[in-house]
């Protein structure tokens, strides 16, 4: 079976799409490269320099987070490279060359894993399924910052992540697994994320394999209106409050095991815990 991926590889990322390439090896991952013009800032006002001085920090955290994660996630801290990567631009994803290049690898199953939008002609390429793996629990968390949102609202029951059909819309396609962390007190961002990253890849390639013998597998619509946070709502005040609440010890993370359900394969039937009951759906509740 052919696999595309298409993702900016981020350390997560990556992780998920070696463990991918491992069971099948033709896989090749598609990573958008953005266009490495700088926006123009005038720090000669205070707006400017604000932004400026904001920007930085958020790089600088992010690539902070990205070195922990890698050093958890890898022996030694080095990130392997990743075999059968082709950058491309992200400017032409979604125009005529994004298309054809996606059209020409004949993919059975397109993989979206920390992209950017894919238009509906894209997603209507692949001749199984265009699928998305998403770091966060629609419909209640569609967007970015999808384990920042829940932890800071002390949202536990909807931190996780999940797989579902990729459509036009954010984070909206039907819902094809649900994964919840082990969670202890101590827990933050980068432990919940390392959990998460660990737990994805045996459902994925679970999925993989179902989806190889039945060519179909519809999982099951979300339910409810749901949330898209924008990447510009996590603000350096609320990144503040975050981490003020985990030093004070007001998020009070509880002990909880690990929660996999699966909305596929050939087994019993039962109640959805998502606020997405459909007694025609097959549903698989693991808890680890």
């Amino acid at each position: 079976m052919k696999v595309v991926i298409i993702s900016y590889c981020g350390a997560s990322e990556a992780y998920v799409a070696r463990k991918i390439i491992e069971q099948y090896p033709s896989t090749v991952i598609i990573q958008p490269v953005r266009s490495q013009k700088a926006p123009e800032v005038h720090i000669s006002s205070l707006t400017g320099a604000t932004r400026l001085l904001r920007n930085w920090l958020g790089k600088m955290g992010e690539r902070r987070h990205r070195d922990r994660l890698i050093n958890r996630l890898y022996p030694g801290g080095t990130q392997p490279s990743i075999p059968n990567i082709v950058p491309f631009p992200e400017s032409d994803m979604n125009s005529r060359p994004g298309v054809e290049l996606i059209d020409s690898l004949q993919p059975d199953v397109l993989m979206s894993c920390g992209a950017p939008m894919l238009s509906a002609e894209l997603i209507g390429i692949p001749k199984l399924a265009a699928i998305n793996i998403h770091y966060g629990i629609p419909p209640h968390y569609r967007g970015n910052n999808t384990l920042f949102w829940p932890m800071l609202k002390r949202d536990f029951k909807n931190l996780g992540a999940c797989i579902h059909h990729l459509t036009k819309g954010v984070d909206t396609g039907n819902l094809l697994a649900v994964i919840r962390p082990a969670l202890q007190p101590k827990d933050g961002l980068l432990s919940v994320e390392f959990k998460i990253t660990h737990l994805l890849p045996g459902v994925l390639l679970e999925f993989l394999a179902l989806i190889e013998q039945s060519h179909a597998v519809p999982g099951i619509p979300q339910t409810g209106a749901g949330r898209n946070y924008k990447k510009k709502e996590r603000t350096i005040w609320k990144r503040i409050e975050y981490h003020s609440k985990r030093t004070f010890g007001l998020l009070r993370i509880p002990n909880r095991p690990a929660e996999v359900i699966k909305y596929f394969g050939d087994i019993r039937q039962s109640q959805g815990e998502l606020g997405h009951e459909d007694p025609g759906s097959t549903q698989e509740k693991i808890v680890i």
